[in-house]
């Protein structure tokens, strides 16, 4: 099967976002977290690292879709 880069960089989107969606899952619901608080376990670099996350996803969305 042949990709083009694009593709590429789409299926490392959707990793992203799968990861944006754990630490989203988290944060909002405690009781999923084996131990502690989300406050003790995601701090202001973790909160960093989601931001370039999500930063990363919209700038690969964009350049997808070519805005």
């Amino acid at each position: 099967m042949f990709f083009y880069q694009s593709d590429y960089n789409l299926i490392g989107c959707f990793y992203l976002l799968l990861i944006l969606c754990v630490i989203g899952i988290f944060t909002r619901y405690p009781n999923g977290l084996p131990e502690g608080i989300p406050a003790e376990i995601f701090n202001r670099d973790a909160a960093e690292t989601a931001f370039k996350l999500a930063e990363s996803t919209v700038q690969i969305i964009t350049a997808y879709l070519d805005f």
